[in-house]
């Protein structure tokens, strides 16, 4: 009896304990369920945010039902069950991208991951949509490839916001370009006429045969002056409309202050002799080198300087120095005690065309050059700003980047043309020159130029390949060449010239109204032996003529002491 009671007691604690067991079994296996539908809702709102729609392919490529698995359809795909991205993409899309479906294919084939795919499709309600797709291909457990499975979004705002941009950037781009055309064609357009204008003033102001009377000379002044007045003109709208479209090209290089101010000094001294001013440019006391464009430094320091030569007094003085301010900034300061400017116009300094009143009295300018000078100084990472008091004259401040770099231009000067000139022996014979040039009137200036220099004779031709033939013929020991020419032009008849055994010695100099830096780049590549621009120097042409052809030639008396524009 004892032991039965025992054995009961055993038996009501057994089932106690496994009673027990399973409540806690319940417990972890709702536990369990909750967890595995938390962790489902999580993925299931990560699926719904991370793309628009899934998919599936069977090992034929094609899309089939992709139940996913949730009470609620995570999103609605795209694309059509049994048919493949080929089959469903538009027949632009095949058209336009035969390589891209090439490669896909063999993708597909070697069963590859399809990573970021994106191609324009018509879904079943005829809609143009672009679909980006990536996807992994899935084997079974005896590793057999059994299709792909993967991701979809759609990108075809996204895609349409990007045609719309590179339709907007073509039309800037071509109107950008259409605008430098125009600037191009301009350029040239107006400096043709005025070599002309120019060449035939300078070659009657240096004539010393007395066939000019003291009136007609004081004439021929005034055509000089108005010429250079407009060149500067045309100069200048052209560099403001180069910067206002974005198309003025900057070359950053490395500069020595010192050498600017050694050349804007030979250039601005005789405008300060003339206007009775001193002029000093305040060599630094240590190298001091700035990031900058060097032709553009100098056309900014060449305004200033003749801003503050011209708004000066009799006796005057412009002063132009440089410090620097710190480790990584350059100061130009360029100051004179001139006229100043009375402190209402000083707002408008920088806007083109305000001349503030100046016009009336009489002092040259063409209100554009102090914005330009703005904008080139912004344009290469300065700034400038100035002080003046009415009566007592102004200070410019130009501030630019330093460097710490020695310049390689600085270390190896390259020669002059009268340098390189003298190298060359002389010749006795007279020489030949080629001219070949279609506008009548710069063939008649250069007649003319030429008949007025020693040891020289002129060829001329009005076409690039009637030039060619006379350069075979007479193998002339100097060839000018105009660039626009109605048949070649001038590149191409350099190439034939270059590449015949009679020619290809001979020195070309380029003489062309395209002047832009790029232009006259493009000419030195293509092996010019030199390039002038148009309106030319006649000094300047024949310096060029002395290099190429010999030192014995020059100009005459009555064309000679020639005053460079």
């Amino acid at each position: 009896h004892t032991k039965l009671e025992l054995s009961n007691i055993d038996l009501e604690e057994q089932v106690r304990t496994r009673t027990l067991t399973l409540e806690d079994e319940v417990k972890e296996r709702k536990k369990a369920e909750n967890d595995l539908q938390i962790s489902n809702e999580r993925l299931f709102h990560l699926m719904k945010t991370a793309c628009d729609s899934f998919w599936e392919m069977d090992m034929d490529g094609r899309i089939k039902p992709s139940p996913t698995g949730f009470e609620e359809p995570i999103n609605a795909s795209p694309f059509t069950n049994g048919k493949t991205f080929p089959e469903m993409a538009s027949s632009r899309e095949l058209s336009e991208n035969p390589t891209k479906w090439k490669q896909y294919n063999t993708n597909l084939a070697e069963h590859k991951i399809i990573n970021n795919f994106s191609f324009w499709m018509v879904n079943d309600q005829g809609e143009d949509i672009c679909s980006h797709v990536n996807g992994i291909p899935l084997f079974d457990k005896e590793a057999n490839f059994i299709g792909y499975r993967g991701a979809a979004t759609d990108i075809t705002g996204q895609k349409n916001s990007e045609i719309v941009l590179k339709k907007a950037k073509d039309k800037a781009e071509k109107s950008s370009n259409a605008k430098s055309e125009f600037l191009s064609r301009m350029s040239h357009e107006l400096r043709t006429p005025m070599n002309a204008i120019l060449g035939f003033s300078q070659l009657m102001k240096n004539d010393k045969s007395g066939t000019l009377t003291e009136k007609h000379h004081k004439f021929v002044n005034n055509i000089m002056s108005s010429g250079k007045h407009l060149l500067e003109l045309i100069n200048q709208v052209l560099d403001l409309a180069k910067i206002e479209s974005g198309t003025l090209e900057l070359s950053i290089e490395e500069v020595d202050i010192s050498h600017a101010f050694e050349e804007c000094w030979d250039l601005m001294s005789p405008m300060a002799e003339k206007h009775q001013v001193t002029l000093e440019f305040i060599q630094p006391k240590e190298k001091l080198f700035i990031h900058c464009d060097y032709t553009r430094f100098k056309q900014v320091l060449l305004n200033l300087c003749s801003n503050g030569i011209k708004f000066n007094n009799p006796q005057g003085l412009v002063n132009i120095q440089a410090k620097r301010l710190d480790a990584n900034l350059i100061r130009i300061t360029i100051k004179d005690n001139g006229i100043g400017i009375p402190k209402k116009q000083q707002s408008e300094i920088f806007i083109p065309f305000k001349r503030l009143g100046i016009e009336r009295e009489n002092i040259s300018g063409t209100g554009i050059g102090m914005s330009i000078t703005k904008n080139l100084v912004e344009g290469m990472a300065g700034n400038i700003s100035f002080i003046s008091t009415l009566g007592s004259g102004s200070e410019f401040y130009v501030d630019l980047p330093a460097s710490q770099k020695r310049p390689v231009s600085d270390k190896v000067k390259a020669p002059t043309v009268s340098e390189r000139s003298e190298k060359k022996p002389p010749i006795s014979r007279r020489r030949l020159i080629l001219y070949v040039e279609d506008n009548p009137f710069n063939m008649a200036l250069m007649e003319d130029i030429i008949d007025s220099a020693g040891n020289l004779k002129l060829l001329m031709a009005i076409s690039a390949e009637t030039g060619i033939e006379i350069a075979k013929k007479q193998t002339p020991d100097l060839i000018l060449m105009d660039i626009n020419l109605p048949d070649l032009n001038g590149y191409e008849a350099l190439k034939i010239l270059r590449g015949d055994p009679k020619t290809k010695k001979i020195p070309v100099i380029a003489i062309s109204a395209n002047a832009t830096r790029r232009d006259i780049n493009k000419g030195l590549a293509a092996g010019f032996d030199s390039y002038l621009t148009k309106p030319f120097d006649i000094n300047q042409l024949i310096r060029e003529i002395r290099y190429a052809v010999g030192p014995d030639v020059g100009l005459t008396k009555k064309a000679k002491n020639h005053s460079p524009q």
